[in-house]
Order: structure tokens, then sequence, then C-alpha cells
């Protein structure tokens, strides 16, 4: 019969490392599956939290079994299960809506289970507990390694497809003076469902008033453009560098990081540079609010928080990686009663605002190219139409879409008429106003029923190109186009389009 000596302190040591690996693997796997999206930094701090509880719950399953190890170590795994993946269970019957489930009675419920489930465990002898410790051992690790072995690939693909990177500069430079130049503003907004999709899906006619501003203003409005993907990094990598990058949503971790380096140091902001062009950042896509593990984009000046960025002042600050793995754990309760401090949510609200105001009062001497990204109307869905602040309740909750769509065209529009009231009449803008993809319906409550895939890709796109009257510009155009047609049209850069 197998057995241990308990007198040896190294034993107890051997065991916990069970339930410690159990405890890492929830982190590791929604660190993977958010990878070049997640801080690193936010994974370690959850991380050091959730083996601290594995070790105290060891601890106490081992004090109160009368210190037998490997019952102990296999027991801890069902106390364990419970803490750190109940949310996920609360969440998963709530959404199959079989019987009404409410926390109150899942709780002692489970817990009844689990007891007498650890007191099954704690009645085998100790050759079938050390089998069952090897084969669970056997389990978590191979989970472990599952996770791990992409974000180790994708790291190292990422780094060979840097050496591998060629020229960014067109075969065709332009060679004429940067005086001439336009002041180029390229202004993203980040799921805003296209036009047309607000009057057959709403019902509602609010983007008709933004329409006819557009084109009282000179905007070409291409009514009937897709995005290529309903992914942001895909679609910003695409556009550019005006180059086609894979889709797979399967398998977004490793493509998330090579989207990533595609966008730092971009085709277009490489060649606006060599052009003598100043380059400016306002974006939320390598802000804490977005993709917190994503560098700065290479420009001359960015900015991903407003300047004098004040912070909360609340105790409770939880980012946004943080709150997704404790939900799915025995603190979901919780998070549904207290209201959760957010940094990064208080710096996107500052942000947006310190955008809208600072863009056209920019004191840069022209030629200077503007990139805007602002996570509007992306969900949280923190305003109403008339710019009122909803409810922590409702920042998932998208009957609250609409509202913030209609907001964000009036914050578009104040952003607009500064920048046109700012510019040099003999010297007039080119103005890109664009959304990265449509209102794709991933997550919260209150989901869209019934909303077609297409009205996911289904974007906003409207161009004012002064002097640039033969602009192929078309109601259906690809968007991965924008910067050829510009380019081509100002600089001669003869780059083909797709």
């Amino acid at each position: 019969m197998k057995t241990y000596n308990r007198d040896n302190p190294l034993i107890y040591i051997k065991f916990s490392i069970l339930p410690i690996l159990f405890a890492a693997y929830p982190v590791i796997f929604h660190y993977g599956n958010n990878l070049g999206v997640a801080a690193i930094s936010s994974a370690a701090q959850i991380l050091f939290w959730f083996l601290l509880l594995s070790i105290l719950v060891y601890a106490l399953v081992l004090f109160i079994g009368k210190f037998q190890p490997a019952q102990a170590a296999n027991a801890s795994i069902i106390f364990l299960w419970f803490i750190l993946f109940y949310g996920l269970v609360f969440e998963s019957l709530k959404k199959w809506d079989i019987v009404a489930i409410e926390h109150y009675s899942l709780i002692p419920f489970v817990i009844f289970v689990l007891l007498h489930g650890s007191r099954i465990i704690y009645r085998m002898n100790t050759a079938s507990s050390m089998q069952l410790w090897k084969i669970s051992m056997f389990v978590v690790c191979s989970l472990i390694i599952m996770n791990l072995v992409p974000v180790t690939v994708a790291n190292i693909r990422l780094q060979i497809s840097e050496t591998q990177k060629g020229s960014f500069i067109p075969e065709n430079p332009a060679t004429f003076s940067s005086a001439s130049y336009p002041d180029i503003y390229y202004i993203v907004f980040d799921e805003m469902a296209g036009f047309e999709v607000i009057r057959r899906y709403w019902e509602h006619d609010s983007v008709n008033e933004f329409v006819e501003y557009l084109t009282a203003n000179g905007f070409f409005v291409a009514e009937n453009s897709h995005a290529n993907a309903p992914s942001t990094m895909n679609e910003m990598a695409r556009r550019l560098n005006y180059e086609i990058f894979p889709y797979t949503p399967d398998s977004r971790g490793e493509q998330y990081l090579l989207e990533q380096q595609a966008i730092i140091n971009n085709k277009s902001m490489q060649y606006l540079k060599m052009l003598g062009y100043t380059t400016i950042v306002y974006s939320e896509l390598n802000s804490d609010f977005l993709f917190a593990a994503m560098p700065p984009i290479n420009a001359d000046i960015v900015y991903k928080q407003p300047e004098n960025y004040k912070a909360t002042d609340s105790k409770m600050v939880l980012d946004d990686f943080i709150v997704l793995v404790l939900r799915n754990t025995l603190a979901i309760p919780w998070l549904e009663q207290v209201d959760i401090a957010n940094p990064s949510l208080e710096q996107h609200k500052q942000m947006i605002f310190f955008t809208i105001e600072s863009v056209p009062a920019l004191d840069i001497p022209s030629p200077k190219f503007i990139y805007v990204h602002l996570a509007v109307p992306h969900t949280p869905f923190l305003f109403d139409q008339y710019g009122r602040l909803l409810e922590p309740r409702d920042y998932y909750n998208w009957d609250k879409y609409l509202g913030q769509h209609i907001y964000s065209l009036r914050l578009a529009k104040t952003l607009l008429d500064g920048i046109l009231n700012s510019a040099d009449p003999a010297n007039p803008p080119v103005i890109i106003f664009q959304s990265d993809h449509g209102a794709r319906n991933l997550e919260g409550t209150n989901y869209l029923q019934n909303y077609p895939d297409e009205y996911k890709t289904w974007i906003v796109n409207a161009f004012l190109l002064p002097g640039c009257g033969d602009a192929p510009l078309t109601q259906d155009m690809n968007p991965i186009n924008t910067f050829p047609i510009v380019f081509n049209c100002y600089f001669d850069a003869r780059i083909p389009l797709k």
C-alpha cells in the first residue's frame, strides 16, 4: 500500500502544488484569451491573490482533516472550484433559465454538495488519494500548458514578424513642398453602427440630421460601407497599413499581437512623417480602457489619457481584467452590490471631453496628421442621448446603445465644428470620420434580438477631401482604401486600391 511520511514537511509542500496550480489556471486561461488586451500587471495582481487563497484553503482543510496531505489537496480542489468558478456556474444557470436561480438559494445548495463531496474524498485510503492527486495534477498541468503554449508561440512569431518586416514607404513618394500639404484628421468612433442600421434596426431617424450636416459641409458619406471584420485591431491594422490581415475569430490572441505591432508602426504615419508631417495621436486603443497591454503608437505626440488626468478618489478600484476574472468567482454577488471604481472608466470619460476640446485647439504648425480613436458608442454605455450619466447597472445594457449613439453624434459634430471653424480657409483640412465596426452586440444584458450579422460590420464612413473631386469614392467603398485614396490624390502616391 502506498503511503508517505507525514513527519516530513516536504510532503505537505509537494501535495500543495495541486491546489496552487488549480488556482492559477483561471488567471492563465483569461490572460491567454485576452492576449494583447490585458496588462500582465493585472494578471500578476489577481494571480498573487488566487495563489494566496489556494494556500489558505489547503492549510485550513489540512488542519480540519488532521494533516492528511493527499486527501487535503484533493478536498481543497473541491472548495477552490466552488470559490473560483461559482460565478461561471451561476451565470450559466441564469442563461439556461430552467429554474429561477438566486444567490441565496444556490450558494447553500452548492456548499451542501461540496461538503458531502469532501467527506467522500477524506474517506478514501492513502493509496487511492495519491492516485487521484496524480490524475488531478496531470489534468491541471495539461490545461495550463494548453493555455501557455499559444502565448509563447504568439510572442515568438511576433519577434519573427518584426525581423522580416519590409519597408512601409509607397513606391512613388511625393516630392512636392510640404508647405502646401493639408492637415489630415482621421477620426474613428469605436463600435458606431452605420446610419442605415440605426434607421432599419432601431427605426430611428436621429442620424438624418447628422448626415445632412456632413453633406452640407462637403463630406462624401458612404452609406453602404462595411468593415472587413468586426474587430477593432484587425480593422485598424488594415486601414492604417492598406494591407489585408487575416481574421480568425477563434484565435485572436496571436493575431492581436501582430495587428498591434502593425498599428504601432503603421505605413500611413511613417509615410506622412517622411513628407514632413507632425503626427499626433489621441487614442484609446492603447489606453487602460480598451487594450491595456498595447504599447503607444509611434507618433510625435501621443495622448492616451487627458492632460492633468485626475484618477478616482474611491477606495474600491479594480480594472477590467480583474473584474472579468472575479465575475466567474464567488465574488459575483459582492460585485453586483458594490459600486466599483474603475480608474480606466474615469480616464475614459475624461479622455472623451479632453479630445473633443483639445483637437481643434492644437497649436502645432501645418502640416499635421491627427489620429483620434475614441471608444464611443462602445460599451460601457455611460451616457443617455442628452449626455447625462447612466447608472452603473446600465453600462452593459444594450437597450442603452441607441441613446449613447445619438449622444456620440453630438460629440462628433462638436469635434468637426471645432476643426472646421479653426481651419485655414486657404488650405482646408482633410477629414475622415469613420467607425471601426458596427454594433457587435457582444457582451452585456438585454442583448439585441434578431440582430443580423451584416449589421456588425456596417460602419460610418465619411470623407472631406477638398480639391479631390475625382477621388474614387463609392457608397460601398472598402475602408481598407482610406489612406490610398488620400495619398494618391494629395501626394500622387499611386497606391493600388483593393
